[in-house]
């Protein structure tokens, strides 16, 4: 839709913005909808809903980038700018570690029932985590002018790792502290989620420079793919932490302390080893916006690569 940097950091704060909306109303509904129709009738409707919901996209989005089109690439072609693309292994792998011990999401509902006395205390557990996604996203485009995607991202992932720390160690003994603090860290994840997408562009850019082939698809490809990886490795290891802690499924079951202090550990502050082991690898993430523009420019011929060069550090100069 648009080569400039600052403009596609806007088009994707609204879809992250859109699909935290989409998340939040999820998270909040659900629990209200399948008590009264079941499990069945919500799926089916949430289904139907969701298609009606994008067949505008259908019929009416506009590519308006028509001099590149891309034609359906062989293994062959596929390996060869995956091998070109090292940005683009760097900051997927780094976001799959990131989620690989992610299991708060799957084990809040868990620890609602268990330690908080109901499952009706995940719903404000819910409003929390997407509240600051839906605040950040509207302010990402000024604030990533103004420090920088990268930067702005590695800012939070220690905003999220320093208060889910404070977090644990506060505790949920009370209501209002706990919530507040998940908040807090929360605003840290928030950044995290709404910036992490934004990057596969910059992939595409670097990618396009690098090899002389432009591969959107092949590019968008690997972050599907690292997303539904990401999220299948992190609720096998909730599912599997959960065992090792004792867990005990069934009605009216009562856990023992040691599970509950177990199930918290997993809610809290286990999530962040993946963070840590993450920052490591983002290191050698080097694409940054001013980097990207130069390319994207020269990319789509508006300056020669020789005069990209000029204005590109010596570690780009490709032949």
């Amino acid at each position: 839709m648009t080569e400039n940097i600052q403009e596609r950091t806007v088009l994707l704060s609204i879809n992250r913005l859109g699909g935290m909306l989409g998340a939040m109303i999820i998270g909040l509904g659900v629990p209200m909808l399948y008590p009264k129709f079941g499990w069945v009738a919500t799926a089916i409707g949430l289904a139907v809903i969701g298609v009606l919901t994008m067949l505008p996209v259908t019929m009416l989005a506009k590519e308006r980038i028509l001099s590149r089109k891309e034609e359906a690439p062989s293994l062959g072609d596929i390996w060869k700018y995956l091998k070109g693309n090292k940005y683009l292994f760097i900051f997927y792998g780094s976001m799959v570690i990131f989620f690989l011990t992610n299991t708060a999401l799957t084990i809040g509902p868990f620890f609602a029932v268990n330690n908080l006395g109901g499952a009706e205390k995940y719903t404000p557990i819910v409003a929390v985590t997407v509240f600051p996604m839906l605040l950040l996203a509207g302010f990402i485009p000024a604030l990533a002018k103004r420090f920088g995607k990268f930067n702005l991202y590695i800012f939070g992932i220690f905003w999220y790792i320093g208060f889910s720390v404070i977090s644990y160690f506060v505790g949920y003994a009370n209501n209002g502290l706990f919530m507040l603090f998940l908040l807090l860290k929360n605003l840290g994840y928030g950044l995290v989620a709404v910036l992490m997408f934004m990057f596969t562009p910059d992939c595409v850019e670097y990618g396009t420079f690098r090899t002389g082939e432009r591969a959107e698809g092949i590019t968008f490809s690997l972050q599907t793919f690292a997303t539904k990886l990401m999220n299948g490795i992190a609720s096998s290891v909730a599912m599997g932490g959960l065992a090792v802690i004792g867990f005990v499924a069934g009605e009216g079951v009562v856990q023992s302390p040691a599970t509950i202090k177990g199930i918290w550990f997993l809610f809290s502050i286990f999530p962040i080893f993946g963070a840590l082991l993450a920052l490591p690898l983002l290191r050698m993430f080097k694409l940054r916006d001013n980097v990207v523009q130069v390319m994207a420019r020269a990319n789509n011929g508006e300056i020669s690569r020789e005069e990209a060069f000029k204005q590109l550090p010596d570690e780009y100069h490709f032949q």
